[in-house]
Parts: C-alpha cells; structure tokens; sequence
C-alpha cells in the first residue's frame, strides 16, 4: 500500500527522531552503567586501602593484623550492603575471611599481578568483586587480597532505567509520529488548495490563476511556475484561435468567387 506524502513524512520524521532518541537512551544507559560500576569499584578501593594498612608481609608471608577487630566490623552483616573480604598467601591458602562469608570463598585468579574489578555471584547474590596482588618490600606478590560488595542496589537502578527506557521508547515513537503527521498536514495544506484551484481550469476558465501563498517558500515558487505555465498556454490558445480566425477569412474571398461562378 503506497502512504500518503504526508505520512510518508511522518514516518521518515519518526525514524529520524526515534534513531536520535534512541542512541540518546543508548548513551544514558550506558553512562548510568558506568557510574554505578565505577561507584562500587570506589568503595572496593576504599575498603582495600584500609585493609592493606593492617596487612602484614614480612618474611614473603601476608598476615592480618588486628584480625579481631575485622571480626567485629561490618564484614560480620550479612543482609544489608555486605562486604565480603577474603585474603589469601601466594600458595592460594585461605590466610583471612570475614565472619559473614560463612566459610565460601570469593573468587580469585592467584597469579594475577594487577587490581582487577568484575562481576560475579557469591551465596547466590550478584557481587562486585575486586581484587588486588599483596606486595612484599622488594615488590613480589606475596598475596590476594578479595573484596566483594553487593550489587543489588546498582542491579535494581539499572533494571528500573531499562524499564522506564523500554517503556518509553515506543511511546516517543508514537508522539513522534503523530507530531510529525499534524506538522505534515499543516505543512502541505497549502498544495491541497493549488490541486483544487487547478482541477477547475480548463479552456472556458484558462485565465484563471492559482492562488499565491503569503510565505515566499517551495509551494510559492511552485504556484508561480504553474501560473506562468497558464500564461503561456492562454497565449498559445489566443494565438490559436487568431491564426483559425485568419486562414477562415483568407479562405472565405476566393470560396465565395468560385461559388459564384457556380452559380
């Protein structure tokens, strides 16, 4: 089925607009994301700061100082904003854990040798994980050090902004589109009148003109055009019907001698 000029502008308008508004979602989304990310990713830093304060790592061997005083911090929480923190030597045995990890373990990669962030599941939660190399005076990793915080909330803001996105996507479509087609009405309004006003010329009515928009833009120099195209054809009628008038009188004189002589 083959739309109508001015939905045809609608839709070419929507999908214009619907691409904009799309990589703008795209990018806020994206922005959110990272935020969220980078947000945890800080407070995992800042946790490992005040882990590595009391990290001890003499003899190429890591030890938590004060390990009672960890016991009795927030790593003891379970249900609300968890931290789980998780340190191991450079054979990967188990050195400490916080009293809420209840015996499990974070995972870890014991031959990495620079702070990485990532996401993973603990106790059948989504966590973000980071984990840092425990260096020795001379610079040798002696250790890892592993701090998990919850992502629950960060989880929720996300789905909750993918749902309001999702949502109002084809609703902006929508409106796109229905603005675009009142626009486009409004717009072309002005040729539905040329069509009329140029359906009733014919030879009777050949001085007629079309009417002239009052905005010199397209449609105006379009009725102008076709005014002058009108002009043109009523002069070559005029001329026509002058040239008829000349030869019926040239023809006349010497018909109507022979006639005579007929008679």
């Amino acid at each position: 089925m083959t739309l109508k000029f001015k939905n045809r502008i609608a839709v070419f308008n929507t999908i214009a607009a619907a691409s904009s508004t799309f990589l703008v979602f795209v990018a806020v989304y994206v922005v959110v994301y990272l935020t969220a990310y980078e947000h945890l990713d800080s407070d995992i830093r800042k946790e490992m700061k005040d882990v590595v304060k009391n990290i001890d790592t003499k003899n190429n061997t890591v030890a938590l100082r004060h390990s009672q005083e960890w016991d009795e911090k927030e790593h003891e929480q379970v249900e609300v904003n968890p931290t789980f923190l998780q340190i191991t030597d450079k054979s990967g045995a188990l050195v400490f854990q916080s009293a809420n990890m209840k015996n499990q373990h974070l995972k870890f990669n014991q031959t990495l040798g620079k702070e990485v962030f990532f996401n993973s599941q603990f106790n059948k939660e989504h966590i973000r994980q980071g984990q840092f190399p425990v260096f020795n005076i001379e610079g040798q990793v002696v250790g890892q050090l592993s701090i998990g915080v919850s992502q629950v909330e960060s989880a929720l803001v996300l789905q909750n902004l993918l749902l309001t996105l999702l949502i109002a996507f084809p609703l902006l479509s929508l409106i796109f589109y229905w603005a675009s087609s009142f626009a486009a009405a409004r717009s072309i309004a002005p040729i539905h009148e040329l069509i009329d006003t140029a359906q009733n010329i014919d030879d009777q009515t050949i001085d007629s003109r079309l009417p002239l928009p009052v905005r010199h833009d397209e449609i105006y120099l379009l009725a102008t055009t076709i005014n002058d195209l009108l002009n043109r054809i009523e002069n070559s009628l005029k001329r026509e019907k002058q040239i008829t008038a000349d030869i019926s009188h040239e023809l006349r004189t010497p018909l109507t001698g022979i006639r005579g002589t007929l008679e």
